[in-house]
Formats: structure tokens, sequence, C-alpha cells
């Protein structure tokens, strides 16, 4: 193995750790959240599958601009934007 793909096996590794927590903690703060909104059930139920909906039909035009600029190009863009969303929750009080 290469140095750049044992890099890229390491980021990748990274990443993929990083996008599971960020999905992660929306199911384990349901809860919470389900309290202090009062959401019935099916309310729940769409913040819950709402991570898996939009990962399914983001795949497409995702992969459009993949085709169109590089692959690790979005791929880095998309691992910052998860970043900053993953501590920007981290700093939100209610």
């Amino acid at each position: 193995m290469s140095k750049g793909q044992g890099s890229a096996l390491w980021l990748s590794t990274i990443a993929t750790i990083i996008s599971f927590t960020v999905w992660t903690m929306i199911s384990q703060a349901a809860p919470i959240v389900k309290n202090m909104y009062q959401l019935n059930e099916t309310e729940l139920s769409v913040l819950i599958a709402t991570p898996v909906l939009l990962g399914a039909l983001m795949r497409i035009p995702i992969g459009i601009v993949s085709d169109r600029y590089g692959g690790r190009k979005i791929f880095t863009l998309t691992m910052f934007v998860l970043i900053y969303l993953l501590v920007g929750a981290g700093y939100t009080t209610i």
C-alpha cells in the first residue's frame, strides 16, 4: 500500500466515524426533543428518519457534482460541513 492509499484509507475511516456520530446524535437526542416540543410519535419518527431519507435522496445530486468537480473535493467539503454542524450542535442551548 502506498503512502497516498494509506492516507486515503485513514481519512475515509475518520470521515465515516464522524458521519455516523452525527447520525447517532439525532436518535440519542430524540427523546429530549420530543419532550421539549411535545412531538407525537409520527413527528418523532419523521425526525429520526430524516437523515436516512436525506442521505438516500442526496446521493444523486452529490454523485453528479462529484463527477463534475471530483470526489475528493466534494467529500472534503461534505466532511467540513458535517464537522461544522457537529461542533455547532455542541454549543446550542435551549
